[in-house]
């Protein structure tokens, strides 16, 4: 915070400072002072002085962090219009489409979860993120089937990814119908990530209750 403002009192628009001194105030606890240093970020004109800058900070970078502040002031209108102007700049930036979604799966917002689904779908990884989203809806929703339908198939098409197969782990325990193929979801997921603690435990608890699996 020092060397930030020592640097604004030279160059009051710097963007980098600006950005830079968010980032401290919200790790520091205030949130509404970081919300106000990343909005004098948004409203910055580039400087006459020499500055090297990360172009997303005057657009999707500082929106995304503009609106996880936001949320936490409990401003959640504000929030998503930040996260959707973030997305319209950069349509599968992974840390405003999360943000947003986990806004619509709060509140359960179904119809903005689809629009949010259809819009990531435009890119080819975009379908993977499309996909968890919807496993996600269709999980809070109980929705089961339909659940296990779109995560098998976002599987076989991207055999690599991990979070689908989390996702399907998620779903399969919780129907609690069939703990085979809990059990050999949750062996998949170790196979990608040997050391998942989640898979872990959860692997160890259906052994100690299912001796077969």
């Amino acid at each position: 915070m020092a060397v930030c403002r020592k640097g604004l009192g030279f160059f009051s628009t710097d963007l980098e400072l600006l950005f830079q001194q968010g980032v401290a105030l919200r790790e520091m606890g205030d949130v509404a002072g970081a919300a106000a240093s990343w909005e004098r970020c948004l409203e910055s004109s580039p400087g006459a002085h020499f500055a090297s800058v990360n172009t997303g900070l005057r657009g999707h970078i500082t929106r995304h962090n503009l609106a996880a502040a936001y949320r936490d002031l409990g401003r959640t209108k504000d929030a998503e219009t930040h996260w959707r102007a973030a997305l319209k700049e950069r349509p599968q930036y992974d840390p405003a489409w999360r943000g947003l979604a986990n806004l619509y799966l709060e509140a359960q917002r179904w119809q903005g979860l689809e629009s949010l689904a259809d819009l990531l779908e435009s890119g080819m990884h975009g379908a993977l993120a499309a996909a968890c989203v919807r496993g996600r809806m269709y999980l809070i929703r109980r929705q089961f089937v339909t659940a296990k339908e779109g995560l098998k198939q976002a599987i076989g098409r991207f055999p690599q990814a991990l979070e689908p197969r989390v996702l399907l782990s998620h779903v399969l325990l919780q129907e609690a119908k069939d703990w085979s193929a809990a059990g050999q979801a949750l062996r998949d997921i170790l196979a990608l990530d040997p050391a998942n603690l989640e898979a872990k435990h959860n692997l160890a608890v259906l052994r100690e209750q299912w001796a077969t699996i």
